[in-house]
């Protein structure tokens, strides 16, 4: 086991890739919220 851990590229990507989809689910739970309270 390396002292350091070091990310290998495929890991940034998804960690890049689960960034972005949290940010489009937060998106989609503010629409949801706003939808909620107009009603």
């Amino acid at each position: 086991m390396p002292d350091q851990f070091i990310p290998s590229p495929r890991l940034m990507l998804a960690l890049e890739w689960l960034e972005q989809y949290l940010d489009e689910v937060v998106e989609s739970l503010d629409l949801l919220s706003i939808d909620s309270t107009r009603h």
